[in-house]
């Protein structure tokens, strides 16, 4: 029996979910660019090298964008033939080959510290001697938000850019 058949027969006991395959090209295709998804692939040949910290790196990212893990499946004769197994969060894959895909806005909504905001609000109405409510709080956030954040973003996306931090 393969690694394949042994890896492809615990993905179809776990969940009945797990049956859906893809290639590299059809899981970029359904995710890729322009269509509001990220693919970050963890494949044997990269870092980290340790297959046990290799599946913590793809668990937290999992975790932290809301994503959703595949593990990719290959024959042990053509590694360019490897498939790509919607895993869930199941970690299966004993070759340590895994995509996680996740949608690029709910990563950053996910990622957002809200409480820092809120904090902010709260103590510049102080500073301002004015007693700090939810209504008042939210009055100032939404007048943020509609009056300063799109300028504030565009400046700061065109200053990165201009330093080379983000392309």
């Amino acid at each position: 029996m393969s690694e394949e058949l042994r890896a492809a027969d615990v993905l179809e006991e776990t969940n009945l979910k797990l049956q859906l395959t893809l290639t590299k090209s059809q899981l970029e295709q359904e995710y890729g660019k322009g269509k509001g998804w990220e693919i970050v692939y963890f494949l044997d040949n990269d870092e980290p090298k340790d297959l046990i910290a290799r599946q913590q790196a793809v668990l937290r990212l999992a975790q932290e964008t809301g994503g959703w893990v595949f593990t990719g499946i290959h024959s042990e004769n053509d590694w360019s033939e490897t498939k790509w197994w919607d895993a869930g969060w199941h970690l299966c894959n004993r070759t340590g080959e895994y995509a996680v895909v996740f949608s690029t806005i709910s990563a950053i909504s996910r990622w957002i510290d809200t409480y820092v905001i809120a904090e902010q609000l709260v103590e510049s109405l102080e500073d301002e001697e004015i007693k700090p409510t939810f209504e008042s709080a939210k009055k100032v956030w939404l007048d943020i938000l509609y009056t300063e954040l799109d300028d504030a973003v565009q400046r700061s996306v065109e200053a990165l850019v201009n330093k080379g931090e983000i392309k």
